[in-house]
């Protein structure tokens, strides 16, 4: 996240919805994304859905349900409150405490 001075130049950048790796990694291959109404964003990722509040900050890590880490996240079901996410060729699901953000 950057300050935009009145000439249109960036100053004061900062890091905003910074990743978590898995031990000994580099990389979080970060795939799909979802938000709920309070702008928290939940991110699939190599350790499972990372959650941020609207203001970027980590607030949770749900563990992947496999070994291999998911691929996509998204709500669904009645009122959009199921949380659903890809683990390779399997899709899984759980109650979420929050509801989805409709489109």
């Amino acid at each position: 996240m950057f300050k935009i001075e009145a000439d249109g130049a960036l100053i004061d950048g900062r890091p905003f919805y910074q990743l978590e790796t898995a031990p000994g990694s580099f990389g979080t291959d970060a795939g799909g994304m979802a938000l709920d109404p309070d702008g928290s964003l939940y991110v699939a990722t190599t350790i499972g859905v990372q959650v941020f509040d609207k203001l970027g900050r980590l607030t949770a890590v749900l563990d992947s349900p496999g070994a291999g880490g998911v691929s996509n996240v998204w709500f669904g079901g009645p009122g959009l409150r199921w949380l659903y996410v890809t683990d390779g060729d399997r899709v899984y699901r759980r109650p979420a405490k929050r509801q989805g953000a409709g489109l």
